[in-house]
């Protein structure tokens, strides 16, 4: 095998592998991925919560803008 054909192999098969991995997933805000549950805390559930323009995974049930008032806060 001649070398350019070698190093054009070589090429697509790191444009494939690029390809690959590079694909983002679905954003989290697409569907409901998550419930109160997932955290630890109050503020990391309210940072997912804050990504999303919508309350798409039901973080905050009575509609103040406050994620899962039930877990703890680390301050």
């Amino acid at each position: 095998m001649k070398p350019y054909a070698l190093a054009i192999l070589l090429l697509i098969f790191v444009v494939l592998i690029v390809l690959i991995f590079a694909s983002e997933p679905v954003s989290t805000c697409q569907e409901d991925l998550y419930n109160c549950n997932n955290f630890t805390s109050q503020e990391a559930a309210q940072e997912v919560f804050d990504l999303c323009d919508e309350d798409v995974h039901h973080l905050d049930s009575n509609n103040d803008g406050i994620a899962c008032e039930s877990l703890t806060t680390t301050q």
